[in-house]
């Protein structure tokens, strides 16, 4: 249908999407390479560790990954507290 809107659903974090998600933060120009690197360090502990409730990861598709959030007890971040 013309002018429809598709809806994007959000999709836990899966090691068949690890590609996507370091070509979304290394592509879209909002991150250091340190800060590329801790999100990966992030992404992998998600991948690694089933069930784990300290950082969570979603990935949200149009079919295909379109974004990702990473959230989580502790910040990265200098200066948040």
């Amino acid at each position: 249908m013309p002018g429809a809107v598709g809806f994007m659903r959000f999709e836990t974090l899966t090691k068949s999407r690890r590609p996507a998600v370091e070509k979304m933060a290394r592509e879209c120009g909002a991150f250091t390479e340190k800060e590329i690197a801790v999100c990966l360090e992030l992404v992998d502990f998600a991948i690694d560790r089933p069930g784990q409730k300290e950082y969570e990861i979603a990935v949200a598709c149009d079919p295909d990954p379109v974004g990702f959030i990473v959230w989580g007890e502790d910040s990265c971040a200098e200066g948040v507290q």
